[in-house]
Order: structure tokens, then sequence, then C-alpha cells
């Protein structure tokens, strides 16, 4: 059994996984890779099975169809007898050596939730502007912050049956809750960068060519609503630079407070549907008497 199992999910974006594929499998560490194909008719799905034979390569399944990403994910955390669990997505180019610091880091200090690689550009950190959100745990740093996305990351998999989530967009594990637990999520120090080939700046991005948010790739514009590279360019940066300045703190007392105006409307809703409901009831008994009558 490896120290660490890794989940890759794929669909249809042959260009990119062919790369992110051969440059995870040449990662330092011990772990093993499971892949799970969302119904690719791309070719993609027939690369994955070319890898059967990899000595690192533990499980592949194929589904006829894009099932999402939070049922592979359940499949990875319910069958895998790891200690540590993580993803990389398909989009992304790992560096070599990351899996044993972040695996060490959050082994030994049971305190640290989700660690991960950095995938904003290098040039979006400024130790001035962000360096307040570094912490250090022994031998380990940490630019903490409340989640940080579901790519190049790494966590005990019994934090994962804690805090699994029925449907999310990216990875289906609340880090904000896990945050406001009191466990620290946070990247890596100093700065591990897996480089996001969807990012307009990356010379692998698709977008490059027509500066068009396609229905295949980049996949975070399209859930935000930008329609060019350039746009979700600027949202990038500007999302990088606010998540630097703001406290982690901060960040988890608005993540309580929206809580709890959530809470206050499901309470409310369900007031005025048990009203409506006895609304209903009492009208509907009035006009059985008026019938009888």
């Amino acid at each position: 059994m490896a120290m660490c199992t890794l989940l890759m999910i794929t669909h249809d974006r042959l260009a990119y996984t062919q790369k992110s594929l051969r440059r995870l499998l040449e990662s330092e560490g011990d772990f093993s890779l499971w892949l799970w194909d969302n119904g690719s008719t791309d070719g993609t799905a027939d690369l994955v099975v070319s890898y059967e034979a990899h000595p690192r390569v533990e499980r592949i399944r194929l589904e006829p169809e894009n099932v999402g990403q939070n049922i592979p994910f359940q499949w990875m955390v319910s069958e895998s007898r790891s200690p540590i669990v993580g993803k990389v997505d398909d989009d992304c180019l790992m560096p070599r050596r990351w899996i044993d610091p972040i695996g060490e880091a959050i082994t030994t200090h049971p305190d640290l939730g989700a660690v991960g690689c950095w995938t904003f550009w290098p040039e979006d950190f400024d130790e001035k502007v962000g360096g307040h959100k570094i912490r250090t745990f022994g031998q380990h740093r940490i630019l903490t912050n409340i989640s940080i996305g579901g790519t190049g990351i790494l966590l005990r998999r019994e934090l994962c049956r804690t805090f699994l989530l029925p449907t999310t967009f990216a990875i289906p594990i609340d880090q904000s809750h896990m945050a406001a637990a009191g466990l620290v999520n946070g990247w890596y120090y100093p700065l591990l960068w897996a480089e996001h080939m969807d990012d307009p700046r990356s010379t692998r991005c698709m977008l490059n060519s027509a500066d068009t948010v396609t229905a295949t790739y980049a996949l975070t514009a399209r859930r935000l609503g930008h329609g060019t590279a350039s746009e979700y360019l600027d949202w990038i940066r500007s999302d990088c630079d606010r998540m630097l300045r703001e406290p982690t703190e901060r960040q988890i007392r608005r993540w309580r407070t929206a809580q709890a105006k959530k809470r206050i409307r499901r309470k409310a809703r369900s007031a005025m549907n048990a009203v409506r409901r006895l609304w209903i009831g009492s009208d509907s008994t009035a006009s059985v008497k008026d019938a009888a009558t």
C-alpha cells in the first residue's frame, strides 16, 4: 500500500492530459495513481487505458458519461487504504518534488488540513502583501487560506469522511468548514508551483489562439461567466491579490456569518412553508364544511 493515493479525473482534454499525466507520474514520493475518465470521446480515455501497465497506476475506471467530480472522489476515499489522499487535475503540471514535503507536514502536524501546491502564477505572490499569512509548523511553513482549490492538494484520508460535501465544483471537501473547525489549510511554503495550463499566461493554454472561452477549456472561467481569456486573466490576478491581503481569520469570520445567514433564511422558509400548509389545510376544511351545508 502506498503512503499516498492520488486521483486524476479526465474528460475530453487530450492535449492537456497527455502532458499532465506524464508529468505527474514523474513525481517523487511513495504514491499510487487512480485514473477516472468521465466519458471522453476525443481519445483521452484511450490515453488513460494506455497507462494500465504503469507501475504507479493502481486503478482505472472508465465511465460512459460525465458524472462530475464528487462520485470519483468518493470512490477513491472509500476504497483506498492510504493514509493520505490527493487530487490533481488534468490541466496541471506538477513539480517533481511535492508529495514528500506536503505529506510529511500533514502527517506530523494534525492541525493541518488541506495543503497543496501554488496554482496561481509565481509572479502573483508578493511576500510584502501575503507574508502575514505564513505560519510555521515545526520545520514546515504554510501560506494559509480558508481554502486552496482542488488540484495539487493532499490531506489525510480520515478528514475526507468528516468534511465530505454532497456536491461541489472542484473537490468534494468542505475546506471552509475545515478551517472554521480549527484546521489550517494553505499552500506549502516556499511555494511549490504547479503550472495551471488553463491560465492564459501558460504557453500551453488552449485559449491563447482565439482568446475565447470554449466548452472544453477554462472550466473555471466558464463557471464564473468570463467570455474571453483576457477577462479570465484579470479575474485570476484580482482574486489572488484579494486572497493575499485578507487575513485568514477574517475569511473564516465572513464564512461563519454567511453560514448563519443561510441558516436564518432556511428557518424563515421553513416557517413560511409551515404557515402556508396550515392556511391551505384550514381553507380546505372550510371548503368541506361549506359543501356539507
